[in-house]
């Protein structure tokens, strides 16, 4: 015998193993296929709530652009309608454009509470 082929068979156990015994276990490689498809199906229906939410964030933030904008319009007509009626001389606490601009500021109010949870 060659002398490296030698050293090899010297770096050898001593006593035989019995192949035949020694039992591998192959079936959790399939499991290990099987979890990892659920993870990679898992993480695709993530993203795509993800991008649901986005999408919803997205129009709720339009939503609410549009609604201060709409504010700043309304607040600018309640003044003035505050100033016209003070200028006749009533008092306009009671009235409709008043309730309304009031209740605009509580949907605003209401949005920008939703927007944080986004």
């Amino acid at each position: 015998m060659k002398p490296s082929v030698q050293k090899i068979i010297n770096k050898l156990p001593k006593e035989k193993v019995d192949l035949a015994t020694q039992k591998v276990d192959l079936s959790i490689i399939n499991k290990v296929k099987q979890m990892s498809k659920k993870l990679d199906k898992g993480v695709e229906d993530l993203q795509l709530r993800l991008q649901d939410i986005k999408e919803a964030k997205a129009f709720l933030q339009r939503d609410i652009n549009k609604l201060d904008a709409l504010h700043k319009l309304g607040k600018k007509l309640y003044f003035q309608y505050v100033d016209a009626l003070q200028d006749l001389g009533f008092e306009g606490e009671n009235s409709t454009a008043i309730k309304l601009f009031n209740d605009t500021e509580k949907l605003q109010s209401k949005l920008l509470e939703a927007e944080k949870l986004l």
